[in-house]
């Protein structure tokens, strides 16, 4: 029997593609490397954002002071809006010291009220 040998040759790019590697040895195709760069400079731009928020609101140096007044017996919320801000509406001075003080109920004699900047 005569065996015939036959040869097809393969594509250089098929030869080119198949390359063992070494164990532990990460390599990254044009796509990937650019993907990888893609998310490092979009982690970085989120990171310098971040950043400047955080920063730009603690920038401001100045100490935080907080009002406080203790209630007495027949004062109301209106009253202590009218005395501490006269030239602003006292609908809105009565919203913004409910809101920071939680205040759903009637005022008790002696608790301290936290007053907003009211300026």
């Amino acid at each position: 029997m005569n065996a015939t040998r036959v040869i097809v040759p393969m594509s250089r790019g098929l030869r080119d593609e198949f390359v063992p590697l070494e164990r532990g040895v990460l390599r990254l195709t044009r796509r990937g490397r650019v993907l990888a760069l893609l998310v490092v400079t979009i982690l970085v731009c989120i990171a310098f954002s971040v950043g400047r928020v955080s920063s730009s609101q603690a920038a401001t140096g100045e100490p935080v002071v907080q009002h406080t007044v203790l209630v007495t017996s027949g004062e109301t919320l209106w009253s202590i809006a009218k005395r501490e801000a006269p030239t602003r509406d006292p609908r809105e001075v009565v919203d913004a010291i409910q809101r920071a003080n939680h205040l759903t109920g009637v005022l008790q004699i002696g608790q301290t009220l936290v007053l907003p900047a009211l300026s």
